[in-house]
């Protein structure tokens, strides 16, 4: 019984995820939950508007079987509703009461077993259960006016405070420097024990990395039969974490059990469940009603956009376009709100129909003509899409077809003035770019990429910028293969090195690895065989450190081969 073990470490800090706050009478729905009930809301909202829409069934199937993360479909959801919206959205998770979860903790806090408590969580049952010795904090201005009480942590917000919730990629896209300091304040010097977290936030698993040299003891409580590619797995590279499959909910029964004659009457209740689950369908379908009702299909295409089902998408632009001249919403349409069709509803055309594309973003400059740098938010938001399949492993045809429409598309469109925008030739190039690399049409590759590198954004942060000029590094090395063409790889090692400089500064141990690998292959080609052991031996090293095997295996077989051509090179001299 790891509560026990628990015990036996006090006192011990806890950071808690989603898990803790499933059971009933509590509720919480799991996030794939939450995706299913938004969407068949949405399409029981068009329904009830009797459009014209068929096999509407297959289609919300096909949103039902799409794993969105949920950053980003919370991030389009507030591109047509706001921050009160997504609050009442999100409240979904705390419309029950307190389970034996929260109870237990509860009481294992007020027992002195457990210190600090840092959570995810925007829920507030165990912030009912906790007594008022804990200092709770929920925002970044909140950080610096923590005491010497114990801390209970919400560190992305709670939902009785809309302003403090952080839901989108924007939000969790780097951990604050205040929230930072903070975690580590209360992560240090005692065991940490994590228990329903999966590790999926960009802005806290990074840093929980960069503490854990400072915690003695790590223990992480997987759900049996969870996912083994949960990031918190990763953790397991420190030599001081344990990792326990245990269901945590029957772990605070059993303990409930031991010490029922101690806790009285206080978790008498334990095992009630007369309080039902929220229907999610009928919980969103209710709060919809704050939405202008042109934003239903046009939210719709987003998220059909996202899902990579591009004609449902464009059928979704062309319904909210004629919601847009439906005489019912007129006094419900906001001058914005018909832009932004507009714009989606010209992006979803192009570049197929470019005449048509300009015609609506024509009619969408009417409503702004003062920000023509909007107009090409859908265009990029296309490109941006497409980009994420080279996240996927091997591209089908379909997909090569794909980004081949939509980044050349954008980059014509581009140059005949047909749209204009701060970043699109980058983003568009640097995705020809990497497709012209996977078809093997390195020149062209390299062609891409430079004209990427001409259009670097200033304002782009550290991690795109490494993995880019990684990416023109790679192919500039693949490039000078062709004809041992040495100019082109002294550029690559240019451009390997500032790749490796940028990751090693911003702790990117990923992709520093792969820059050191493909570093030591060209310093092998140019005769410098001790820089080349030394490279790739400092690869492995931090391929250790990312837990990734596959990286580790690579960096070793890479040392095998290079040693192979190092001995060849000196018989032959």
């Amino acid at each position: 019984m790891f509560i026990q073990q628990i015990e036996e470490m006090k006192p011990v800090n806890l950071f808690l995820g989603a898990g803790v706050s499933k059971l009933a009478p509590s509720y919480a729905p799991i996030w794939k939950e939450m995706q299913i009930g938004f969407c068949e809301g949405l399409f029981d909202k068009m329904r009830s508007e009797r459009w014209d829409v068929d096999d509407t069934d297959q289609e919300l199937e096909e949103l039902r079987r799409f794993n969105f993360r949920p950053e980003t479909f919370w991030e389009r959801v507030l591109n047509i509703t706001s921050l009160e919206f997504i609050s009442s959205a999100l409240s979904i998770v705390n419309r029950g009461k307190p389970n034996l979860n929260h109870k237990v903790i509860a009481e294992l806090c007020d027992r002195g077993i457990v210190n600090n408590i840092i959570t995810t969580n925007f829920d507030e049952y165990l912030d009912t259960c906790l007594s008022n010795k804990y200092h709770r904090i929920v925002s970044q201005d909140e950080c610096s006016t923590a005491g010497s009480k114990q801390i209970y942590f919400k560190i992305h917000g709670s939902i009785s405070s809309s302003e403090s919730l952080q839901f989108t990629l924007r939000h969790t896209k780097k951990i604050p420097d205040g929230k930072s300091t903070l975690l580590e304040r209360c992560l240090q010097g005692l065991p940490l024990v994590f228990i329903g977290y999966s590790g999926w936030d960009d802005d806290i698993m990074p840093r929980l990395r960069e503490i854990a040299p400072q915690i003695p003891k790590i223990i992480v409580v997987r759900y049996p039969g969870s996912r083994m590619d949960e990031p918190i797995n990763l953790l397991s590279q420190f030599p001081q974490t344990e990792i326990i499959e245990a269901d945590f909910s029957r772990e605070t029964k059993v303990w409930a059990d031991l010490h029922e004659n101690e806790l009285g009457n206080r978790f008498a209740d334990r095992f009630s469940s007369s309080d039902e689950a929220t229907d999610l369908k009928s919980f969103y379908r209710q709060i919809l009603v704050q939405v202008e009702v042109p934003a239903i299909p046009y939210l719709m295409s987003l998220l059909f956009e996202l899902a990579a089902s591009r004609d449902l998408s464009k059928k979704y632009a062309w319904l909210a376009d004629d919601a847009c001249d439906d005489a019912r919403y007129q006094d419900r349409l906001s001058g914005g709100l018909r832009r932004r069709i507009k714009v989606n509803l010209s992006t979803a055309v192009a570049p197929s129909d470019t005449e048509m594309s300009k015609l609506f973003m024509d009619q969408a400059h009417e409503n702004i003509s003062d920000n023509p740098v909007s107009i090409a938010s859908g265009t990029m938001n296309n490109v941006d899409r497409v980009f994420e399949y080279f996240y996927g492993g091997k591209l089908t045809s379909a997909q090569e077809a794909e980004i081949e429409q939509y980044a050349t598309g954008a980059l014509n469109m581009l140059g005949i003035g047909v749209i204009h925008g701060q970043g699109i030739k980058f983003r568009g190039s640097w995705c020809m770019g990497r497709l012209r690399a996977y078809q093997d049409r390195l020149p062209e590759a390299v062609q891409f990429y430079t004209a990427a590198l001409a259009d670097l954004p200033e304002d782009l942060d550290d991690v795109q910028r490494a993995s880019f000029i990684l990416d023109f590094g790679l192919a500039a090395l693949r490039c000078s293969a062709i004809d041992n063409d040495n100019e082109m790889l002294n550029v690559a090692i240019g451009l390997l090195s500032e790749a490796e400089r940028i990751a090693v500064n911003i702790n990117d141990h990923m992709t520093a690895a792969k820059a050191m690998m493909n570093l030591a292959s060209c310093y092998t080609l140019c005769g410098e065989f001790d820089l080349s052991i030394k490279k790739v031996k400092r690869a492995q090293e931090l391929a250790v450190l990312t837990g990734d095997s596959g990286l580790r295996e690579r960096a070793h077989n890479l040392e095998d081969s290079l040693r192979m051509q190092i001995q060849e090179f000196k018989a032959m001299m």
